[in-house]
């Protein structure tokens, strides 16, 4: 069984006690294991506060793009291994499968694409611009949830689908 480590704080973190069982939905096989124990997580918000946050910000929307589409690049070369993934672990067909990792590096190519034509701005130069597009994508992903049938909540489900 595979035990599934947290990278945090800018390091590996693997627990060692604590553990959540992830299993197969349909054959309720144990497919790996997974714990959050021993992390401090005031001091993870601070982390991602004063380190993460501040590095962002440095950022060109540009430099955020490039990243973007790094993040899409190392999806997309692991899609069979995700696609075999989602349906062990989200028992989906590969079909759906294909359609939620496929959607995910096309959106986040398209959000790269956006900090290519916004170029050399930076946030502070851009805080207006970026809550409109922020909630307009909000309001798109929330259509295409409702459009597919999709309970579309702030928290997790068991299920995708549903009313």
């Amino acid at each position: 069984m595979q035990t599934l480590p947290s990278f945090v704080l800018g390091s590996r973190h693997l627990a060692t006690g604590g553990f959540q069982s992830l299993e197969n939905p349909v054959t309720e096989e144990l497919v790996a294991q997974a714990s959050s124990a021993g992390l401090d997580y005031a001091q993870v918000v601070r982390f991602g506060r004063e380190v993460g946050g501040r590095h962002l910000r440095a950022l060109t929307f540009a430099e955020r793009g490039a990243l973007l589409a790094k993040c899409s690049a190392a999806i997309h070369a692991q899609r069979d291994a995700l696609i075999e993934l989602s349906r062990i672990n989200g028992g989906t067909t590969r079909g759906d499968g294909k359609f939620d990792i496929d959607g995910a590096t096309g959106t986040l190519t398209f959000y790269a694409s956006l900090g290519e034509k916004l170029g050399a701005r930076t946030h502070s130069s851009m805080a207006r611009v970026c809550s409109w597009v922020a909630l307009r994508a909000i309001r798109v992903c929330m259509c295409a949830c409702h459009a597919r049938g999709w309970r579309c909540t702030s928290t997790p489900s068991t299920s995708r689908r549903g009313g």
